[in-house]
C-alpha cells in the first residue's frame, strides 16, 4: 500500500470527493432504473412536458412520438 501522511483538511477533501462521487453515481443509477420502469410501463414521467397545439388524431401520434423519443433520449450519455 501508499503511505500517505495526510492532514485532517486534506484527508477530509479526499472522502468529501468520494462521498460526492459516490452520490452522483447512485444519483444516476435512480434515474435510469426509473426511467426504464416507466418505458417498460409505457408511463410518462411528469419533467417531460411537449405541448402540440390541435386536438386531431395525427396531432396525438406526433406527441406520443415525441414523448417517446425523450424518454429514450435520456438513457443516452
Amino acid at each position: 500500500m501508499y503511505d500517505l501522511k495526510l492532514n485532517n483538511v486534506q484527508w477530509e477533501k479526499v472522502t468529501q470527493a468520494y462521498k460526492n462521487t459516490n452520490d452522483k453515481l447512485h444519483r444516476t443509477n435512480t434515474a435510469i432504473s426509473f426511467n426504464q420502469i416507466c418505458r417498460s410501463d409505457h408511463l410518462t414521467p411528469s419533467y417531460i412536458k411537449i405541448t402540440i397545439i390541435g386536438h386531431k388524431r395525427h396531432c396525438y401520434n406526433t406527441k406520443q412520438a415525441a414523448t417517446t423519443f425523450r424518454l429514450n433520449k435520456e438513457f443516452r450519455f
